[in-house]
């Protein structure tokens, strides 16, 4: 099913009563709160339903809505064809995807075409690495906190702990994982499902 601005709330819950596919394919306009409405709904409502969402905006507001309840994939309104079918396609296998262009686009402002590709196959590697790197249930829990872009200080209360403790986990989860920044640890967490 695809939902634009344009489709009800009764349309959608109608077309998945009897839908034998539970994809829905949601195209979110900059500024239109319609967008983030049906995603709650159908969060909230249809813990089965996988969403993919085609998205206007920064990359860092369309990775924002990747970890909304029932978003299994984000793609940008200026993604090609072929991305939005891989998006599918993963998304029907069992997998989450996150456009390629999304993350190099966040990540790769202001760096060399040189440092570009090296970043490029670091982050190609980040899937094939061991799931969790034998991360504990504590830093696996910051790490989902940060790559649904809490601030330190809000994760820290999430955890009971001190914002300085926050600091200390990222920093050893940088080390642990081989990572220089925020970005590729969101990028990890997606990659490795460890942010659902």
């Amino acid at each position: 099913m695809f939902v634009t601005n344009r489709t009800t709330l009764e349309e959608i819950d109608n077309h998945l009563a009897s839908a034998e596919t539970r994809i829905v394919v949601i195209t979110i306009e900059k500024g239109n709160k319609h967008g983030d409405t049906v995603v709650q709904h159908i969060g909230a409502s249809y813990s089965d339903v996988r969403v993919v969402l085609v998205c206007e905006g920064t990359a860092q507001d369309i990775l924002g809505m990747a970890f909304k309840p029932g978003v299994w994939a984000c793609v940008s309104r200026q993604s090609s064809v072929e991305t939005l079918r891989e998006a599918i396609d993963t998304v029907a296998t069992g997998n989450r995807y996150v456009a390629p262009e999304l993350v190099n686009n966040r990540m790769y402002s202001g760096t060399s075409p040189h440092d570009r590709q090296e970043q490029s196959s670091q982050m190609h590697t980040l899937a094939e690495q061991d799931e969790g790197a034998q991360l504990t249930r504590r830093e696996r829990q910051v790490l989902t906190l940060i790559a649904q872009g809490r601030p330190r200080r809000e994760i820290a209360e999430l955890l009971k702990v001190s914002p300085r403790t926050i600091d200390a986990y990222r920093a050893r989860l940088l080390q642990k994982l081989n990572l220089d920044s925020s970005v590729q640890l969101v990028k990890y967490a997606i990659s490795t499902g460890i942010a659902n």
